[in-house]
């Protein structure tokens, strides 16, 4: 194993020569007796290897089974819950929709009567007016409030777009 070729023995194996190279090896290895029986003792594991079935210890492969097979039964059971829960809305959807188009509401009825709430009566609040002078230049704007007792009134300054283009013309 000193020619050059036989540095070349693992390239050969690795399948990395080219074309040449590869039919200048072939033809050295008719000569080599080292070089042809590192490349069977090559091949020969090659097909050992290739041949072996990797077996896992049962201590290892049997707790692995138990949680996959664990893992399919809760998948199931989610898928399960799911269509489950989109029939039973496509049911009640179907039924609101079929008893609305049928003029039939569901209604809850109270079992217990309400008595309706009485309201003490009260005085009504002294009358408050406010006056603008006509020179103020301001408007008043009432809101409607949920306190019948309470008024609310929004002041805006009045704006005159005529009376603005008059003062940009004087300026």
């Amino acid at each position: 194993m000193s020619t050059e070729h036989c540095s070349r023995l693992d390239d050969y194996l690795n399948g990395e020569l080219r074309e040449a190279e590869r039919i200048a090896f072939e033809t050295h290895l008719g000569g080599c007796e080292a070089c042809r029986r590192a490349v069977e003792v090559d091949r020969r594991w090659e097909g050992l290897l290739a041949a072996a079935k990797p077996v896992a210890p049962v201590t290892l492969t049997e707790p692995i089974a138990i949680v996959a097979q664990r893992e399919r039964v809760r998948r199931r059971n989610i898928v399960r819950i799911c269509a489950v829960i989109g029939i039973a809305a496509g049911l009640l959807s179907f039924i609101l929709r079929w008893s609305f188009d049928q003029g039939v509401v569901p209604v809850a009825k109270p079992e217990v009567e309400v008595a309706p709430e009485r309201v003490a009566a009260t005085p009504a609040p002294p009358e408050v007016r406010i006056e603008f002078s006509p020179e103020s230049q301001v408007i008043a704007m009432p809101l409607k409030s949920k306190n019948l007792q309470v008024s609310i009134v929004w002041l805006y300054p009045e704006v005159r777009v005529a009376d603005q283009a008059q003062e940009i013309e004087a300026n």
